[in-house]
């Protein structure tokens, strides 16, 4: 008997991994301090910096600097794209997308918790990803990152943009 066949949804992948690698980074030892030297700043606005790390991502791929990707990227970074293809770190570091000129969306919704920071966002952008160029209407884009006791990092990062 043929089991019925299931549409997999990327974006269900997406929340899922975003929600749980950012419960996974803000939740620790019962006894560690909230006081200690590696705690994220409390942002006073955190959609604010979420447009802010978007921007600088953007501009650290439009520069093609690999050293200053790899700063990006969290020891554990994982990306979904919406074509279903993923990487990790030392993947994206080896084929990171090429972006050309970009305008983030007028919303950006940024939310802190301890160490962590989700932020929803849209971009316009031109880039090719794995060789395919992207569609350049305005697309979702969901981003985790990780303070690190430095600067923030990207910990999981959703990529809602089709192919065309």
């Amino acid at each position: 008997m043929n089991s019925p066949t299931r549409r997999f949804r990327p974006e269900v992948l997406i929340v899922a991994l975003v929600i749980g690698a950012t419960f996974a980074v803000s939740t620790g030892p019962a006894n560690a301090s909230a006081k200690s030297s590696d705690s994220a700043p409390t942002l006073k606005d955190p959609s604010a910096t979420g447009r802010k790390l978007g921007t600088g991502w953007l501009t650290a791929l439009q520069k093609g600097d690999r050293t200053k990707i790899a700063q990006w990227l969290a020891p554990n970074f994982l990306i979904q794209r919406a074509d279903g293809t993923s990487a990790d770190r030392k993947q994206y570091i080896a084929n990171p997308a090429t972006v050309g000129e970009f305008e983030l969306g007028d919303i950006v919704i940024g939310k802190q918790n301890g160490n962590t920071l989700s932020v929803l966002w849209s971009v316009k952008v031109n880039e090719i990803i794995d060789g395919q160029t992207l569609s350049t209407n305005e697309a979702a884009r969901i981003t985790a990152y990780v303070w690190n006791g430095k600067r923030w990092q990207i910990l999981a990062h959703g990529n809602f943009n089709v192919a065309t």
